[in-house]
């Protein structure tokens, strides 16, 4: 007769995984199907448009890399832009998007945390310490600081997933040799967990990658450090930091392009200090004085201080019983992997600010193409995976050493610790429920090019303009291809014909400023050509430049090629003649 235990046992896990995920969450399980986590002008618009335009390209059997619904007419290639395409192809059956995405995140946290729970059990056999896993991996405060912005980021469900699977598809020698496949069903789903991973989020692509090699190779690299002594061993190991160190001091020196990693990269001291996301710490003020991204979502990677102090007490108590029985080939692996991706969070161990050393890791964010996977605080996330494992493997391995009733509920306690300390506080709510109308009727002017304001072209690197994320939503609404936009990678050429443009320098100074004396009429060679490059259909100008300087420059200087003007609630649009591509004349 089949056990069913372990099978209930999941479910249970499930269960209070979802329960956490309720509170955790607050206040969004009271809008789930009406609003998003976020504030106006952060990144979590881009995910419920990325939903949208996925959606609307894919029902008409064209691209969904490619789209001109931003930066109009030259568009954008959405490769390599924060896309999600698994997110969006789960929101296509639903028609409220803000539900399909809201329940698409409870899902990916309940799962990472029955991944990681199953991970743990399967190597451990111990369920509470299993549960504590589950809990760490998926409500890191991490992933709760990001949770507000970033919801690529909250797609690890597949990670732990694939590390389980791999382990069964190709089980780690128990000696020198490299390692063989035992089932090539499982190898095919680890492969499929990986091409999932790709169309969630491209880090934990990478993360994945770089935990493959580690582990085929182990084997390997366990064997030739056996084959050196102590004194080799620390030599080596000296002199690799001092070579990194001085190394990369030198490169940055000389403006080795890092794409901002270092400048990203979080003090040392972060993983002592609660996110400033934390219920009960307000720490703000710690993560603005030491950072130069102030108090940004990359920053937190708290472990946690009951979690830090189960830790050493295990050590301890592992190290004492060291002797008594051998130390099992997957703690040693587990134990590499933290220490590597640690190293990968903290390329430079710098103390309240302070610089002490450049990690050999650190090279990851001065070499070309990897670099792009540019900010050393996600790497984290898989220490919120491996760390749990060499707790629980201490744990286990000092089971001798503890009263039975310690071995057992000492991880429940430090569990119901940890839930407190990752508490997080109530999430800021984003929808765009009370601009509904004044998109709708925005959607019904003639026309399917909109200028709106403020104007932005942004990127994960530059910006040019005042970026207002929430004209993303609007879209969905109003579903006019838009002059300007937001996606993760815009082409130099984009960024160029933007800033060369005579007509868009005075906007973005404009809208920057209300500044009258800079109101003027350009020459009608200059409104033509930024008419025949961008040939928006309709100006919109909301209430809070109306009568200003933009709006009076908008007025001088198109006042030509307007049809119709019509105003709601404050907003006011300009319905344009479009210019002839070729001969410059009007059309009608």
């Amino acid at each position: 007769m089949t056990d069913r235990r372990p099978l209930l046992y999941a479910l249970g896990a499930a269960l209070f995984y979802a329960l956490i995920f309720m509170g955790y969450s607050h206040p969004i399980i009271r809008f789930f199907g009406t609003s998003l986590s976020g504030i106006d002008g952060g990144d979590s618009a881009q995910y419920i448009w990325n939903a949208f335009i996925f959606k609307h390209h894919l029902v008409r059997g064209e691209s969904v890399f490619y789209t001109n619904y931003v930066f109009y007419p030259q568009g954008a290639n959405l490769f390599f832009h924060t896309y999600t395409p698994l997110l969006s192809f789960f929101a296509l059956p639903f028609d409220n998007l803000y539900l399909a995405i809201n329940l698409m995140l409870g899902l990916q946290f309940v799962l990472s945390g029955v991944g990681a729970y199953l991970l743990s059990e399967s190597l451990l056999r111990h369920r509470p310490m299993a549960l504590l896993a589950g809990f760490v991996f998926a409500f890191s405060p991490y992933k709760m600081a990001h949770f507000e912005a970033h919801f690529h980021l909250m797609l690890t469900a597949t990670v732990p997933f694939y590390v389980l699977t791999l382990l069964r598809a190709v089980p780690l020698p128990t000696a020198y040799r490299l390692p063989t496949v035992s089932s090539f069903a499982a190898l095919g789903w680890a492969f499929f967990l990986l091409l999932l991973t790709f169309f969630s989020d491209y880090y934990a692509t990478f993360y994945l990658l770089y935990f493959t090699g580690i582990y085929l190779l182990f084997p390997t690299l366990r064997a030739m450090n056996r084959r050196l002594s102590t004194p080799t061993r620390w030599l080596l190991l000296g002199g690799m930091l001092l070579v990194s160190h001085f190394t990369i001091a030198y490169q940055l020196a000389e403006d080795i392009e890092d794409k901002g990693a270092f400048w990203w990269q979080p003090d040392l001291t972060c993983l002592l200090v609660p996110s400033f996301m934390s219920y009960f710490f307000d720490t703000t003020a710690f993560y603005a004085r030491y950072h130069a991204a102030g108090a940004s979502s990359e920053l937190p990677v708290f472990l946690g201080w009951s979690f830090l102090l189960l830790l050493a007490g295990t050590a301890v108590l592992f190290f004492k019983t060291r002797p008594r029985q051998p130390r099992p080939a997957y703690f040693s692996l587990f134990v590499v992997l933290t220490l590597f991706f640690l190293g990968l969070t903290l390329p430079k161990i710098q103390v309240l600010g302070r610089l002490w050393l450049y990690l050999p890791t650190g090279f990851h964010y001065l070499t070309y193409f990897l670099n792009n996977i540019r900010i050393p605080g996600r790497a984290v996330l898989m220490v919120y995976l491996f760390l749990p494992l060499v707790l629980g493997y201490g744990w286990v391995a000092a089971r001798q050493a503890l009263p039975r009733w310690a071995y057992r509920w000492v991880p429940v306690m430090g569990l119901g610790l940890l839930v407190v300390e990752f508490l997080p506080r109530a999430y800021a709510m984003q929808n765009r429920e009370a601009q509904r109308p004044v998109n709708e009727w925005l959607g019904r002017q003639n026309g399917e090019v909109l200028l709106s304001f403020p104007l932005v072209v942004l990127d994960g690197f530059y910006k040019l303009g005042i970026a207002k994320t929430e004209s993303l939503i609007d879209q969905i609404t109003h579903q006019k291809k838009m002059l300007g936009g937001y996606v993760s990678r815009v082409k130099p050429e984009t960024f160029r014909l933007y800033r060369r443009d005579r007509v868009c320098q005075v906007l973005f100074a404009l809208q920057a400023k209300d500044d009258s004396l800079a109101v003027q009429t350009l020459p009608r060679r200059d409104t033509e050509r930024f008419l025949r490059t961008f040939r928006p259909d309709v100006i919109h100008v909301p209430p809070e430049y109306r009568n200003r300087a933009l709006h009076r420059f908008i007025q001088q200087n198109f006042a030509p090629y307007v049809t119709r003007t019509d105003s709601l609630r404050g907003h006011t649009v300009y319905r344009l003649r479009r210019l002839s591509p070729e001969t410059g004349t009007v059309t009608p």
